[in-house]
């Protein structure tokens, strides 16, 4: 009985998590979490207090008694993790998607054979605002395969923390 219990809650803490991961988190703070440090702390706290009210709500149900402390640590720590996992992840795609939009670019213009010097900044940054401009990311597999990485990633460490810190 005592690992189903450990199980449901942290398929709970799972379920908190995504609430304040996604469902809280605005367009313009999913733009802006990996240039903007303000941004990211605030998208941290969103996560921390929904986090914090999940674990608030088991104590005050009695449905299973964590450490204080040990719940503080928990979530702590795991803010940090995700934090510079947000930081990074999607610098990351950037990069990424900022050499495949400079390839598509170069390619266009040795196709259409126009002069490379004069031409290549203006069509770049061309492409790219159409990129953004007209959501083209909605269809990239580049850019679903980040999410699923960061969810995964978002999991796991979940799972190893709450097994230090609450479990163990």
């Amino acid at each position: 009985m005592y690992e189903i219990k450990i199980f449901i809650i942290l398929i709970g803490i799972f379920i908190f998590e995504y609430i304040g991961d996604f469902i809280f988190q605005s367009r313009e703070v999913a733009v802006t979490k990996s240039n903007n440090i303000l941004i990211l702390l605030s998208h941290l706290m969103d996560i921390g207090n929904v986090l914090a009210f999940y674990f608030f709500s088991l104590l005050v149900l009695k449905i299973y008694s964590f450490s204080i402390v040990n719940i503080f640590l928990f979530i702590l720590i795991y803010l940090c993790f995700h934090g510079i996992q947000d930081w990074f992840i999607w610098k990351y795609f950037k990069f990424i998607k900022m050499k495949q939009l400079t390839n598509e670019v170069n390619d266009r213009i040795l196709e259409i054979g126009l002069n490379r010097e004069n031409t290549f900044k203006n069509m770049l940054k061309e492409r790219i605002n159409t990129y953004y401009n007209k959501k083209e990311y909605a269809d990239d597999k580049l850019f679903y395969n980040i999410i699923g990485l960061d969810r995964i990633l978002h999991i796991i460490t979940l799972t190893i923390l709450f097994y230090f810190f609450l479990i163990k």
